[in-house]
Parts: C-alpha cells; structure tokens; sequence
C-alpha cells in the first residue's frame, strides 16, 4: 500500500511538474514577441483591480496604453474593455478604462464596455456577445504574459480564436516578485479553468 501511495504520489507531482512547463513555455513565448504586428478587428483589454494601496492600479493603466496602441496602429478599429466592480462605491474596471481612454482622445464610438464580469472566464464570455453583435472575426486579446495562456484557453472554449498580445511593460510583469506571484497564481487558476473546461460540455459553434 506505501509503494502504490508513494508511486501515486510520484506520478501526480511529474505530472503537476510538466504542466507547470508547459504553462512556462506558454508564458515565455508570449513575453518574447512583444513586437508582434498580429492585426485584429478589436482588441480585448482584460480587467483588474481598479485601485492599489489607494491609487489607480498601473497594471491596469498598462493594459489599456497597449489597447490604445493597437487602436493609434491601426491593428484593431475598436476595443472592449472588460471587468465588473471591485467595490460598490467604485466605478468598474471597464468604466474605468474607457474613461482614461477618452481622456486620452479615444473616440467614444470605438470604446466598449462589459461591466459585469468577476473574473477573466467572464470578462470573455461577457466579451462574446458584444465580439457577436458586430460580427468580428479577427480579436486581439491583451493582458500580461501571464495571464495571456488561461485566457487564450477559455477564448477557444467560447469558439473565439484569438492572438495574445502580452503587456511587458506592466509593473506586474516589470517587478520580478510580482511577477512570480501572479505566474504561480495564474497557474493555479490555469489548472482550475482546466478542469472546469474539461467538466463542461463543449458549446456550440
């Protein structure tokens, strides 16, 4: 019985081990074509928190710099802000995002906001029916490397095909330590949308 418990054992942490690679390499690849010219029809901007220690989240301000980016480029002609509320007395990430975007000259009528989403498997799904009302085909998605792998993963649940576009420049991705964290964190939440994926039925196209 200890051998079979400690081969199960074994077996269970090569397993997590090779998974964890694999979600590296994902990781890496993205992070290394920051240059990327990949054209789209809209970008995706996936939300975060709002706020940190009391001031505008920067992590979230990079997301929506490197939107903005893609939208002066020319590689997207519109963009969805995605994310709910944080806080009842706070505006939504996607509120948010789109203010600073018209602050800095976006147009109103290329902005688009789902403010109802709790977490990324619901900033695409939410994505989605705006993504089907306008017919749009070609969807960048943007966040961090880390980030990018889970989200690439739910989008082809939801029958979105889509190219990550990862944000370096964010203090999440910047800061080492915080880099590591929200990598082990997006992991394990890699894992659990894994499962949720596989226990799903598959959706329609």
């Amino acid at each position: 019985m200890k051998k079979l418990s400690s081969l199960f054992l074994c077996s269970f942490l090569v397993i997590g081990v090779v998974t964890f690679l694999i979600f590296w390499l994902k990781v890496s690849h993205i992070s290394h074509q920051p240059k990327t010219k990949a054209q789209g029809e809209v970008a995706v901007i996936l939300g975060t928190r709002v706020f940190v220690n009391g001031r505008v989240n920067q992590c979230l301000v990079a997301r929506l710099e490197k939107g903005i980016q893609l939208l002066q480029q020319k590689r997207v002609r519109a963009l969805i802000m995605t994310g709910g509320r944080d806080k009842i007395n706070q505006p939504t990430q996607a509120q948010l995002m789109a203010s600073l975007a018209r602050y800095h000259g976006v147009a109103a009528n290329v902005i688009w906001t789902e403010n109802n989403s709790s977490d990324t498997w619901e900033n695409i799904a939410f994505a989605k029916k705006i993504i089907q009302k306008h017919h749009w085909n070609k969807i960048l998605i943007v966040s961090e490397p880390y980030h990018l792998p889970r989200a690439v993963m739910i989008a082809h649940h939801f029958n979105l095909e889509v190219v990550p576009i990862g944000v370096t420049s964010s203090q999440c991705w910047q800061n080492k330590l915080s880099r590591w964290f929200f990598i082990i964190r997006d992991f394990l939440a890699y894992l659990q949308d894994s499962w949720r994926i596989f226990s799903s039925p598959a959706l329609p196209e």
